[in-house]
């Protein structure tokens, strides 16, 4: 599956994106909540060498590109675009960054068929690489993981604003606003599901300002948690 880029969506004219380039309208709406979308299942002994996908590095990105074309079209109103305009921002910058999966899912699969999650968390800026000796993989070597696949389910989290549009982590400014959001749904995960090798957030308390998320597993591998809300 193709990994979500919603600058793509203005640059092919289909959405003027104005909750990006007006950040106070870049609210997140708490009853309507958003979505944990799961795209790909990946066998656990794959991850080591995997790079991480920060929060802090795909914010940085998606505000830089668009810096980057008011220079390229020498414009300061980015909300509608012209062909020319599109073209030329193109051509000169290529693709625009797609958001990232800043949580991650790591479940376990008995022969049975079923699958439980083990362990939630989220990546960080400061360590590109997934593997170099995370504590929940060295834990899976205990004896009753014996047997068991093991996979990792990297995800992005969508939410909604109060008129029903997509509103990426990257969207919410400032930074640490994004960044506060995000460690709020990984608690409210950890704590839904209660993973044996979490310890952090298993006891939370629920507060008004969490948002509900519908998890979507899209997965060809599995449909696992695949409908779940949180």
């Amino acid at each position: 599956m193709k990994k979500f880029a919603p600058i793509l969506d203005w640059l092919e004219r289909g959405d003027h994106l104005k909750s990006l380039f007006a950040p106070e309208t870049a609210l997140p709406d708490t009853e309507l909540g958003g979505f944990l979308v799961l795209d790909k299942a990946i066998p656990l002994h794959e991850t080591v060498n995997r790079k991480t996908e920060s929060l802090a590095s795909s914010w940085e990105s998606a505000h830089q590109y668009l810096e980057d074309c008011k220079e390229v079209i020498d414009l300061e109103d980015l909300e509608w675009l012209d062909n020319y305009e599109v073209s030329l921002i193109q051509e000169e910058l290529g693709d625009p960054p797609s958001v990232a999966y800043p949580i991650y899912l790591i479940s376990t699969k008995a022969e049975s068929g079923s699958e439980m999650v083990v362990y939630i968390g989220k990546t960080s800026s400061k360590n590109n690489r997934f593997g170099g000796g995370h504590s929940a993989i060295t834990k899976l070597h205990a004896p009753e993981f014996e047997g068991l696949e093991k996979r990792l389910y990297p995800a992005c989290a969508i939410l909604l604003t109060k008129n029903k549009c997509y509103l990426p982590l990257e969207w919410i400014s400032p930074l640490l606003k994004a960044e506060k959001l995000l460690k709020s749904i990984e608690a409210q995960l950890i704590n839904s599901f209660k993973p044996p090798l979490n310890t952090h957030h298993i006891n939370r308390k629920s507060s008004a300002g969490d948002p509900q998320i519908h998890i979507q597993n899209f997965a060809n591998e599995s449909q696992f948690v695949n409908g779940k809300f949180v």
